[in-house]
């Protein structure tokens, strides 16, 4: 006797296993690639501040995980700052950018940076040069400082 369609689906036991399995594979697959996707979004933590200097007097605007800003050391009034995060940055990499918001135009700054252990700073604190691109003299002027730092 032929055997129809519709029997031949019938579920066995071990359909149903293979079915069971196959769901579990899945499942677990697409379990397993969310906690990877949701670890990778965590990996960069950021820090940034904008610094307004206005007659020797340093402001944070808008500080995340920044905690001060401050001229290098007394007698030093122009273009060398020490910024502070709340955690080690020393294994984070920088940009530091001329803030033009105010109606400020580009001024031809340039910045340097260094790590604060370097030259005797802890390793929470980063120290930013500014100066004058072409005559290479310290200069005061607004800025933007970020930092991206691996998240382990």
């Amino acid at each position: 006797m032929a055997t129809t369609f519709g029997a031949s689906l019938r579920p066995t036991r071990t359909r149903v296993l293979l079915i069971a399995l196959a769901v579990a594979l899945l499942l677990g697959y697409g379990l397993f690639t969310a906690q990877r996707a949701r670890g990778a979004s965590g990996l960069a933590k950021k820090a940034f501040t904008g610094v307004k200097v206005s007659a020797g007097t340093l402001t944070l605007i808008n500080p995340i995980h920044v905690t001060a800003v401050s001229y290098i050391g007394p007698g030093t009034t122009t273009g060398d700052y020490v910024i502070t995060f709340d955690r080690h940055v020393d294994n984070c990499s920088f940009s530091v950018t001329n803030d033009l918001h105010g109606g400020t135009s580009f001024s031809g700054h340039a910045f340097g940076v260094a790590n604060g252990p370097g030259l005797g700073k802890t390793t929470s604190q980063e120290l930013v040069e500014q100066f004058d691109s072409s005559s290479h003299a310290s200069v005061d002027g607004d800025f933007d400082i970020i930092a991206l730092c691996p998240g382990t």
